[in-house]
């Protein structure tokens, strides 16, 4: 786990990003390195977050590759982010079939692994309503749950893009099978919740569903770009050949010259914290106020002391007054709160956004060290750049894991 953080306006970029990781489920070291230089010579960073690795080769590895291989300059940001993908794709002679199969089984193990998960919290929240627990109890919810999460993958869009045919699925279907076997032994007696179970599997594959993803940042000026921009993708693994991704819309920000010079603050990973101070509310405490206006309203409606609820559909009635509490509450929280803040982040000066960047990345450190019972998923030293179009990229702040004076030779050989 970690959290990033990008501040973009007219006269640059600050990235910032944390240095904790996570080991299994219980080990944390707070030395990672998940900011980088995209070029020794060009005004591009690039951040990572989510799965430190592609299959099993470290993210830090493939962007020194790349900035090795790749020193000529391009005319836009953008193009620094085709290019990554293109050199990316150019690398998947590193990844044997064996290991795509893996990744493969991995990635459906994980969806399956979920939706148990669901399930159990499902049952559990029955019998502690005083509901008896029996097998045609846990089946019928368990096929609900299966069933509502294969139509939640069919509408993702689908990332794999090569030819879909029989041979393809029936290679994923046959890396599913033992696995439904051994996570869902109370529904493969059911042909039906089997096929609907190979399917989320294959659909886990192509679509791919944002679980333990590779989140990848690059920030900063193509040759004739005036201001910066900012482009997100998502990464989720190589699988039968092609390397499965996509852009993130919603953490991109391509500014042109010609056009409006768009600032904002974009956190990554996790964002409650950032999200709390930008919004003035926690995005728990939001959705809880949503939840409970719902379900008070189905409550007193549903009372027999309201003689009209018949000519009404008091599901259709609260669900309406959950909606327009939504939207009130983000409409204000947008105009009175985000929108002054993204004014002001308009004038910062480079030394300003570089100080804002690593101050929420603290914040949520500090959060996280506060939270009883959790453990510190956000922590170690910060490091901080800033990309403007005249300095290039410049680091305010910047771990190494050796002394410098030991290796100055690294130094001397940096731009050879």
């Amino acid at each position: 786990m970690t959290a990033e953080i990008v501040i973009i306006n007219q006269h640059g970029v600050a990235m910032a990003a944390d240095s904790a990781v996570t080991i299994g489920s219980q080990k944390i070291i707070n030395s990672a390195i998940k900011l980088f230089s995209l070029s020794r010579t060009e005004p591009v960073g690039i951040m990572i977050y989510g799965n430190a690795n592609l299959l099993n080769i470290p993210w830090e590895t493939l962007i020194k590759l790349y900035r090795k291989k790749n020193i000529s300059n391009l005319n836009h940001l953008n193009d620094y982010g085709v290019n990554f993908i293109e050199f990316l794709n150019s690398q998947l002679h590193l990844f044997s079939d064996e290991q795509q199969n893996h990744w493969a089984e991995w990635r459906i193990g994980d969806i399956y692994n979920y939706i148990v998960e669901q399930i159990k919290t499902e049952l559990t929240d029955l019998q502690n309503k005083g509901v008896a627990i029996d097998e045609s109890v846990i089946n019928r919810h368990a096929e609900s749950i299966i069933l509502e999460y294969k139509n939640v993958l069919e509408t993702n869009k689908q990332i794999y893009e090569g030819v879909i045919d029989e041979n393809l699925l029936e290679r994923i279907k046959v890396i599913a099978n033992p696995l439904i076997d051994t996570t869902f032994p109370f529904t493969t007696s059911k042909i039906e919740i089997r096929e609907f179970l190979i399917k989320i599997g294959q659909l886990a594959v192509l679509n791919c569903a944002p679980l333990n993803s590779s989140g990848i940042v690059i920030a900063g000026f193509g040759d004739n770009d005036i201001f910066p921009s900012v482009l997100t993708y998502e990464i989720y693994g190589v699988f039968n050949g092609q390397l499965l991704h996509r852009v993130r819309e919603d953490k991109t920000i391509i500014n042109e010259n010609s056009k409006y010079m768009r600032s904002d603050i974009i956190p990554y990973a996790q964002e409650d914290v950032v999200r709390s101070f930008l919004d003035g509310m926690h995005p728990d405490l939001h959705n809880y106020a949503i939840n409970f206006t719902e379900n008070t309203i189905k409550e007193t409606l549903s009372d027999p002391v309201f003689e009209f609820k018949n000519n009404i559909d008091i599901n259709l009635l609260s669900k309406a007054c959950a909606e327009s509490l939504r939207q009130e509450l983000e409409r204000y929280m947008a105009s009175n709160l985000l929108s002054p803040m993204v004014e002001m982040i308009k004038a910062l000066p480079k030394d300003e956004l570089a100080s804002m960047a690593e101050a929420l990345v603290n914040m949520t450190a500090f959060r996280r060290k506060m939270a009883f019972g959790s453990q510190e998923t956000v922590g170690g030293p910060v490091d901080v750049a800033v990309i403007s179009k005249g300095d290039g990229l410049v680091w305010v702040k910047r771990k190494h894991y050796f002394p410098k004076e030991l290796n100055t030779h690294f130094f001397e050989n940096y731009f050879k």
